[in-house]
């Protein structure tokens, strides 16, 4: 597994990517696509990257509106920076759902990999009262094999 990848579970899909560069505010002029820096991005909050179509992105979508998780949607269909932004951090490929998290951005990530780097990168847009889910059987005995 690369190491700039979070952990996956079996048969969850693809391992989304972690880029620890600012994430963007395509709106805005100040966002540079190439270096991926943007001065304007003081929020640090919750940005999800989508597509028109994308089953993946709905579901997304459903699950933070169900958690009450507050974020900002840009289609990369009709933002030619959000879109250069996604392709910078998914190896030059338009994959959605791309979420920024404050300083760090994910590509393809569950839910649970959207909130665990939100309590770190933007612990405002965490919901009162969310707790990780706890590891299972598996992760337990790992945990404890590997000292954790």
């Amino acid at each position: 597994m690369p190491p700039n990848t979070l952990g996956n579970n079996p048969g969850t899909g693809p391992v989304p990517f972690v880029v620890t560069s600012p994430s963007p505010n395509p709106s805005e002029s100040t966002f540079d696509a190439e270096s991926g820096l943007d001065e304007n991005d003081a929020d640090n909050g919750i940005t999800v990257y989508w597509r028109p179509g994308c089953m993946f992105c709905m579901a997304l979508r459903r699950q933070l509106g169900r958690h009450d998780v507050p974020h900002r949607l840009v289609d990369i269909h009709q933002d030619p920076q959000a879109a250069a932004f996604v392709r910078s951090v998914a190896n030059g490929n338009e994959t959605v759902p791309t979420v920024a998290v404050g300083s760090v951005s994910l590509v393809n990530p569950s839910i649970q990999q959207v909130l665990a780097a939100a309590m770190v990168h933007a612990p405002g847009a965490v919901p009162d009262g969310y707790e990780p889910p706890s590891p299972g059987r598996l992760g337990r005995i790992v945990g404890r094999l590997l000292g954790g």
